[in-house]
């Protein structure tokens, strides 16, 4: 145990303020004041003295040490205990070294009343160094950054293993589609995945009244921490200038899906060094993005809010001390490469899967093997390599990133075993300024203008039956140019489109400005000058127009008038004027879902046609309906109706829901409630449904990710429910079950008094979900049901029981009037608050 912090004993205290208050012998008065000597047996105060101190870091306190003090010096009679309450010390045999011996005190440095903030409390040591601020007892340690650990922004490594057991989420969609006159097709889609805890089996399949039965995905997925093991059949990416192919197979692969941080390691680490706790502020193009306080120490900031691309960001750090500071890095995300410092390899073989009519899915005896791996080299470049082997070639593909402020670059080329040649470049812009660019450029060359990695392995007559694909599928060499450069102005916009594609059938390009500018925007209405002009393989376009909109809460009118000209056959075309309105509704609150009506009327070169579409989504799901009726001609009319539902199960739990889709949802039940209250859920601290008593909500959201879930009332009665925010992690497949209960209860209100009329004074009330206390005259208020007991323990160690039986009213509090309290011996601790109540 650390000694008394004294420095004084009582009696040298009242000698110096007898010595204060006494004139004499030591005092010498003179006009520029009044000189103190030492008194006679006081000398021994300039020595050594030992004493306790608080020590601080960072400007919070990390525990206490005793030190000796002597002079302008202070040595720390421990100092390998005291570098051990400092937190992410990389360096500790250097930093103790450094705090070892008599140190300088910095007593220049203490902040005091008038102090400047930018320079006192502040210390820059070559390794580290003390402030000793004597009135305060408080003794600061500084260390420099460079024996300084980073700290991570995240706490926990990888996502906390989901509890959710075996459970079911179960997409699907629908489509039926016809016109008068015509046949009508369905199609039906389905993507199931059975999860359980880290497993997963992944199902994809359709079934359409042309193909049939087809399946997609047939595949079980285990990931464990850094790694991801697949098996079954199921998309291999493949190579950048080749394509991915879908495999029957096996496959292993890291993965920082799992990772706590794995938003924040896929970018440019953001490293400050802050003295001391600090909060700091991240901008991007001046709009804040994401504020975080941080201890002292060298910190890597949180950027899982920072949005993919290449920009630079601006740190805004304002320390406890109130001293702010800014500094500017550039920063660059890309989930597609590695993350800093980590190694992203993949291995993947089996044998290929082809689409035949008839068949679900029809492995074919050709072998595939691929292989990869990428790694980040520094904060601007990144290197990639992966490797295909299928039939009798050996494919290789390199690529390298350039990550900078204003624009993303990729340089890829590749080779093959049979002498093919690729290469691909692309660059897109971060959106940093007002010019963006987006730009796609690839060109791949076989030496016998065969795709690379061939799907089929049928020769000879079968190729040709009927039933079977045809000789040359997608691929063998081709060039293809794909672009698109915006510049923003003001209220106006230009942009400039192109595409070319040269294969072995044909050339096709395209390429065309487009211009918008928006001459007037005030109270809902926005009137705008629209055109554009296209040249491509088939023709000439041009339009030039005006749009005018209006728009309000639920609804929005548009009309547009123009001039447009078409190709309509070769040495032919289609010119004139064209228009149309076009309008919408929209209502929040049908049948608990939204209601979108949309319709329009439109006037083209050789036809008119109208259009009306109906939306709704809800709790069940997603539908709409579609009708286009042509107005002249043929009078043709075509239609289509779709919907969309997901179909979860778990713990004996089965419902239907279908506002969101993923793969992941989680089911929030209400158990009981009073019948009017409403309560509203909340992840991570967002809206998503509303409950009452007996319901159960599905709300979907993305995989991987942790979640805070809780529930508050917005309506209805008083209820006491358990208001903390509980945490759960959701894998692929899981469905995460939270329960909540709310008892209906009231508040009253009462004097309580002992059966001699004396007011039961100062008392603790508790009750199973409510405690309260009545004042010196025995009144009190409480919020419990209506016929609760009520367990009473008075200041002198008295006990007593009420039962009450409140009256039924519309009132906000319930009058009890006078009450007695039963005196009672307790067997024991009878009261207790239920594990999942609480106040609301």
């Amino acid at each position: 145990m650390l000694p008394t912090r004294a420095v004084l004993p009582s009696s040298t205290g009242l000698a110096l303020i007898l010595l204060a208050l006494t004139p004499g012998s030591g005092h010498a008065q003179g006009d520029a004041g009044l000189a103190v000597g030492m008194p006679s047996g006081f000398a021994d105060l300039a020595r050594a003295q030992q004493i306790v101190v608080d020590l601080y870091f960072g400007g919070e306190s990390i525990g206490q040490a005793q030190v000796e003090v002597e002079g302008g010096t202070v040595r720390l009679n421990d100092p390998a205990t005291a570098v051990g309450l400092i937190p992410h010390v990389a360096d500790v045999a250097a930093v103790t070294a450094a705090l070892s011996g008599p140190l300088d005190a910095h007593a220049d440095l203490v902040c005091s009343q008038g102090s400047n903030p930018d320079d006192c409390g502040r210390l820059a040591p070559p390794v580290a160094g003390v402030i000793f601020d004597r009135d305060r007892f408080r003794l600061t340690l500084f260390v420099s950054p460079r024996y300084l650990a980073v700290r991570s922004a995240m706490q926990d490594v990888y996502l906390p293993m989901p509890d959710a057991g075996l459970s079911l989420v179960d997409w699907v969609a629908g489509t039926v589609a016809g016109s008068s006159g015509g046949r009508t097709e369905f199609a039906i889609q389905n993507r199931a995945v059975l999860g359980d805890r880290d497993a997963r089996l992944v199902s994809t399949t359709s079934y359409s009244s042309t193909l049939g039965l087809k399946g997609d995905v047939l595949a079980v997925q285990v990931d464990k921490p850094g790694i991801r093991y697949t098996a079954g059949a199921f998309w291999a990416p493949g190579l950048d200038l080749a394509g991915r192919r879908r495999i029957l197979g096996a496959g292993v692969e890291t993965q920082f899906d799992t990772r706590a941080d794995k938003d924040v390691i896929s970018g440019t680490p953001l490293i400050v060094s802050l003295a001391q706790r600090s909060r700091v502020d991240m901008l991007v193009d001046g709009r804040l993005v994401g504020s975080r306080v941080y201890d002292a120490g060298n910190q890597s900031i949180d950027t899982s809010a920072l949005p993919d691309g290449s920009y630079e960001v601006k740190l805004l750090i304002q320390e406890i001390g109130g001293v702010q500071r800014e500094e500017r890095r550039f920063f660059a995300k890309n989930a597609r490469i590695a993350p800093a410092g980590e190694w992203l390899w993949f291995a993947r073989g089996g044998v290929l899967v082809q689409d035949r009519p008839g068949a679900f899915l029809s492995a074919t005896r050709k072998l595939y093997a691929e292989a990869g791996a990428s790694r980040r080299l520094g904060r601007h470049f990144a290197l990639d390599t992966s490797w295909v082997a299928s039939g009798d070639r050996l494919i290789a593909e390199a690529g390298a990133y350039l990550l900078t402020a204003p624009a993303q670059f990729r340089l890829a080329v590749l080779g093959s075993s049979k002498m093919d040649s690729g290469i691909l470049f692309q660059a897109n812009s971060t959106g940093v300024s007002r010019l963006n660019f987006n730009i796609d450029a690839r060109r791949v060359h076989t030496h016998d203008d065969s795709p690379l990695i061939a799907s089929s392995d049928l020769t000879g007559p079968a190729a040709s039956r009927p039933g079977f694909p045809a000789a040359r599928p997608w691929g063998g060499s081709f060039t293809q140019v794909m672009g698109d450069i915006s510049y923003r102005l003001k209220h106006a916009q230009i942009n400039l489109s192109a595409f070319y594609r040269r294969d072995h059938l044909q050339d096709h390009y395209a390429v065309g400005p487009t211009a918008r500018w928006s001459v007037l925007r005030r109270g809902g209405i926005d009137l705008t000058l629209e055109g554009n002009l296209s040249q491509s393989s088939i023709g000439r376009s041009a339009y030039a127009g005006i749009r005018l909109q209006i728009l309000g809460p639920r609804h929005s009118l548009s009309t547009t008038a123009g001039v447009q000209s078409l190709p309509s056959a070769p040495g032919r075309r289609n010119s004139g004027i064209v228009g149309g309105v076009q309008g919408s509704w929209q209502n929040d609150d049908v049948r608990g879902g939204s209601l979108m009506l949309t319709g329009s009327v439109d006037h083209l070169p050789d036809d008119d046609v109208a259009h009306a579409r109906a939306d709704w989504r809800g709790p069940i799901g997603a539908f709409g309906a579609d009708v286009v009726q042509q107005l002249d001609g043929a009078g043709r009319t075509q239609f289509s109706l779709t919907g969309q539902t997901s179909l979860i199960a778990s713990r004996g739990m089965a419902a239907l829901g279908g506002r969101d889709q993923s793969d992941s949802m989680i089911a929030i039940r209400l158990k009981d409630a009073p019948p009017d209250a409403v309560f509203e859920v909340l992840v991570n601290e967002t809206p998503r449904a509303r409950l009452r008593g007996g319901e159960t909500q599905l709300v979907a959201v993305p995989s991987y990710r942790q979640y805070g879930v809780r529930i508050r009332p917005v309506g209805g009665s008083l209820a006491h429910f358990d208001t903390a925010t509980r945490r759960i992690s959701v894998f692929p497949g899981n469905v995460a079950t939270l329960a909540w209960s709310a008892k209906s209860v009231v508040a009253m209100f009462g004097r309580m008094l002992w059966p001699n009329g004396a007011p039961v004074a100062e008392a603790d009330i508790v009750t199973r979900d409510a405690i309260a206390r009545t004042d010196a005259q025995g009144y009190f208020q409480i919020e419990t049901s209506r016929d609760a007991d009520l367990g009473v323990r008075a200041p002198d160690g008295r006990n007593c029981q009420v039962s009450i039986n409140a009256p039924e009213s519309t009132a906000a509090y319930i009058p009890l009037g006078t009450v007695l309290c039963r005196p009672y011996t307790p067997l024991g601790p009878p009261w207790r608050i239920a594990a999942n109540e609480g106040r609301p």
